[in-house]
């Protein structure tokens, strides 16, 4: 079961990966003042502030990069865990993040997905659009939200 802690890492992985509170916002479907309420709540629970917001822009602090690593670890022990429940329960379950260009993603993938989903009703699927270099950095790097 997810705690409220838990739901505050992965606000605050969001945010130091958008770089924003806004995109954070967005991509997590929350309002922007329940994301300050997370990363507040979070920084009031280390004692220590996490992020620097200058100029529209959020960087993590010293404390920041490291609780942003253990973030990271714990999204992907949460990933295994599910991978490993479900592989004893027979049942296919977890995300599937799939990039694609512009015209492959508009085009090509709605269908694909579609019927992937149909297949699998149980895996999240998440479609990034970006350009082709985009698209490799972000895979070879894991950085796919």
């Amino acid at each position: 079961m997810i705690t409220l802690l838990d739901n505050q890492l992965l606000t605050f992985k969001a945010v130091a990966e958008q770089k924003s509170f806004s995109r954070a916002a967005r991509v997590l479907h929350l309002t922007q003042p329940a994301i300050s309420l997370h990363i507040q709540s979070l920084e009031e629970y280390f004692g220590t502030r996490l992020l620097d917001r200058n100029n529209r822009q959020v960087t993590l602090t010293e404390a920041g990069r490291v609780l942003y690593n253990y973030a990271l670890e714990l999204s992907r022990l949460y990933d295994e865990v599910k991978k490993a429940l479900a592989d004893i329960s027979g049942k296919v379950k977890g995300n599937l993040v799939v990039g694609a260009t512009l015209t492959i993603g508009e085009y090509f993938l709605p269908s694909i997905a579609g019927e992937f989903k149909r297949q699998y009703p149980d895996v999240e699927i998440t479609l990034r659009i970006a350009n082709t270099q985009e698209i490799i950095c972000r895979t070879l790097d894991g950085n796919w939200i």
